[in-house]
């Protein structure tokens, strides 16, 4: 099977979508879950994200996949498949704190 290195990964090409078919938001939520591939990775975007916004964990999965235990799972070692890593990079990436 045919393959691209992306970040030290061997990538199977079968799993790369086209391009063309994508919108350009979709294309740059999967280049982005891309770019942090590992669960370790997400798992530390998240965990600043959290930070620095200062939003609750159970607050943070209640509003990305509606799982308020989301952050604790992962810290637990759970993966996420690519669209739900997908949802979680597109909500840090869209995130405008609320004004109250």
């Amino acid at each position: 099977m045919a393959a691209i290195s992306h970040n030290g990964l061997a990538v199977p090409i079968s799993y790369i979508p086209n391009t063309f078919e994508l919108q350009r938001w979709e294309f740059m939520i999967f280049r982005s879950v891309m770019d942090m591939l590992t669960d370790q990775a997400l798992l530390a975007k998240v965990e600043q994200f959290i930070a620095d916004k200062n939003i609750p964990p159970s607050r943070f999965g209640r509003e990305v996949m509606g799982d308020g235990a989301l952050i604790q799972t992962l810290r637990e070692g759970r993966s996420l498949t690519l669209k739900n890593a997908g949802k979680v990079i597109q909500y840090i990436q869209s995130y405008r704190p609320e004004t109250r």
